[in-house]
């Protein structure tokens, strides 16, 4: 019951070739983007990009507050509406819609020489959302167009090894957090360490010296526009989802959680207005034995993250630090893998040099099997 078939747009020749490990590939024809900064002058640069992220809803189809992830954030990660330099004119957008909560991790590509450094900037924007918290601290844009959206931008990023402080340059210490906080387990990766300028106000006696705030991860959270895809028609035991969105959605579960067991049923994806039609009393197998179920449950979703592109460690620890929520909520949920185009649609990120590779993005949602009736 753990496993699933079939192909999926992630499997291990895509992985591949995304990472550069394909010959004589030439990624600007996969990518037009690349082939446009390269026309301008701007090269990309030898670093891999992974992010993973979460997108969760209540029974309406609105944010599910309070969950464990965003609920337990650390005291120096920062809110968007607060910044103590750029003051940020951040609109609410007309309906608030679904929270995301995103890593970005960075890795030396091939052809980055060992004590190579070099500087990206790192956008994210929110078309029709707006971000809510973020960290290392950056700046926030708002061009009060709604549907260019709000931005995160880390305007210096320093990737392969750290600064030289022989400039008058200060790196802070990393913030320290509990071995047991789920920043310490997606700290627990092999990507690089990055050096993201702070931003400050300007000193008064001049140019105030620049700082760095080392980390594991960019980490940003926020409202964007992404609409549950799924249309629910219930006849009895029988579930009937069908999939209203224009792309295929991918690695679906079916949860049902009482207090003696977990039972699930996988599908490998879900075409674009296809349906797919389960009853929960007979469809459904239990994981393991009861005591035993969540981790069952976190091992086989993090060998899916992995079979999704994530490398070993972050799907590992994104399946843990998401197991409970996920797994030991009781209730009838529908956990899936957003399409690569829902989620550039939803969160643009933009790389400056670009990275010579797509990078890997793993976005969950996590919804309840019915939705609530609406209400006015």
């Amino acid at each position: 019951a753990l496993g699933t078939t079939g192909g999926s747009e992630n499997d291990s020749n895509g992985l591949a070739a995304r990472l550069g490990l394909a010959e004589s590939q030439d990624e600007s024809l996969k990518n037009p983007s690349l082939a446009c900064l390269r026309s301008i002058g701007i090269r990309p640069q030898p670093y891999i990009v992974h992010e993973w992220g979460v997108v969760l809803f209540d029974g309406s189809g609105r944010v599910v507050p309070g969950l464990g992830f965003a609920a337990d954030l650390p005291d120096f990660v920062r809110e968007a509406s607060r910044d103590p330099v750029h003051e940020a004119a951040v609109r609410t957008p007309r309906e608030e819609t679904e929270s995301l909560k995103p890593l970005l991790y960075f890795y030396p590509g091939d052809g980055l020489e060992p004590g190579t450094a070099f500087s990206i900037s790192c956008n994210v924007r929110f078309p029709q959302g707006r971000p809510a918290y973020l960290w290392p601290n950056a700046c926030i844009l708002d061009p009060g167009q709604p549907e260019v959206g709000a931005a995160i931008r880390w305007s210096r990023v320093l990737l392969g090894s750290a600064p030289d402080v022989d400039d008058g340059s200060i790196v802070l210490p990393m913030q320290p957090v509990d071995a047991e906080h789920w920043f310490s387990t997606a700290r627990d990766v092999d990507a690089m360490t990055i050096f993201p300028v702070i931003p400050q106000p300007e000193a008064r006696n001049g140019t105030a010296p620049v700082r760095y705030q080392p980390e594991k991860f960019l980490f940003y959270d926020g409202v964007i526009a992404y609409t549950d895809p799924f249309d629910r028609t219930v006849d009895g035991d029988r579930t009937s989802l069908r999939n209203q969105g224009a792309e295929p959605v991918h690695d679906v579960w079916v949860i049902d959680r009482t207090r003696d067991a977990l039972r699930v049923a996988r599908r490998p994806s879900l075409g674009a207005g296809e349906t797919w039609r389960i009853s929960v009393r007979d469809d459904l197998r239990p994981i393991g034995a009861a005591d035993d179920a969540v981790m069952e449950a976190e091992a086989a979703l993090a060998a899916a993250l992995e079979s999704a592109g994530l490398f070993a460690k972050e799907a590992h620890g994104m399946a843990r630090i998401w197991r409970e929520d996920f797994f030991a909520r009781e209730g009838q949920w529908i956990l899936w893998r957003l399409g690569g185009a829902a989620v550039d649609c939803a969160l643009p990120l933009e790389l400056t040099p670009p990275p010579r590779t797509v990078p890997v993005r793993v976005h969950l949602a996590l919804a309840p099997l019915a939705r609530a009736p609406a209400t006015r």
